[in-house]
């Protein structure tokens, strides 16, 4: 567990809460953090950064650039990127607590952002259980990782989200293209339209095999199956303009 030698004045955290804090939920938040630690540094020590602050900001820092614009980057992002290149800075004291402050306040704001959920499951006929975040546990079981890795939630969470940011890189790339039919392409068949669609699920990962000629053929069979079943559609292998919807 880490040992942490910088203290400071509860003054000075009441003092922060009301210059820049709005809602008792994030005051609360930080309250019942830093009383029982007696008031010490979470993110500092005696050598600056500590290892749990790194980790958590390289890990943080991917899911926060792919939401490009969004309102949680501000100037605590360039403070601690600032420090993260430059071992040799060094800030005064007030700067000090007032960064240690935002970084507290600005990792209780991430956890709501990254996961606390945009959706309700139930709207979108989704029967799983929301996981309840609780932002004061999650933070104490962080710090007291020795090896500042950052994974609060379980696995399968993650590789959804890898699958997002990759969706995201294809859009951002010009990839994605275009694609409308009226018809129906069946198995066996040819369309010029395989030729888009074919790339589509190639760009996704979905399709893996390099044909991309107008033959519906059987690789493109096996990918169109496994979309459908995904979309909780009939597992045909047909091509209309119902499964074009669900993923364009």
């Amino acid at each position: 567990m880490p040992i942490h030698k910088l203290f400071f004045d509860s003054l000075n955290l009441e003092h922060f809460l009301e210059k820049e804090v709005s809602g008792d939920s994030m005051a609360n938040y930080m309250r019942s953090f830093y009383n029982p630690r007696n008031y010490s540094f979470a993110w500092f020590d005696e050598e600056g950064l500590t290892v749990q602050a790194q980790g958590f900001w390289t890990a943080h820092n991917m899911v926060v650039k792919q939401a490009s614009g969004s309102s949680i980057y501000g100037q605590l992002h360039q403070v601690i990127d600032t420090l993260l290149s430059d071992s040799s800075l060094i800030i005064d004291k007030k700067q000090l607590e007032e960064t240690k402050l935002r970084f507290t306040k600005h990792f209780f704001n991430y956890l709501q952002f990254a996961y606390g959920g945009k959706i309700v499951p139930q709207k979108v006929q989704w029967h799983i259980p929301r996981r309840k975040l609780k932002p004061v546990a999650i933070l104490d079981s962080f710090l007291n990782n020795e090896k500042g890795d950052w994974k609060p939630l379980n696995k399968p969470y993650y590789l959804h989200q890898q699958q997002l940011f990759r969706y995201k890189d294809i859009k951002r790339s010009g990839r994605w293209g275009t694609i409308t039919t009226t018809s129906t392409i069946k198995p066996g068949s040819k369309d010029n339209l395989l030729i888009a669609i074919k790339k589509r699920l190639q760009s996704t990962g979905i399709y893996s095999a390099g044909d991309t000629t107008d033959f519906h053929n059987n690789e493109l069979l096996i990918a169109v199956k496994e979309v459908e079943s995904s979309f909780g559609l009939k597992a045909d292998g047909k091509i209309d303009s119902n499964l074009i919807r669900q993923f364009t």
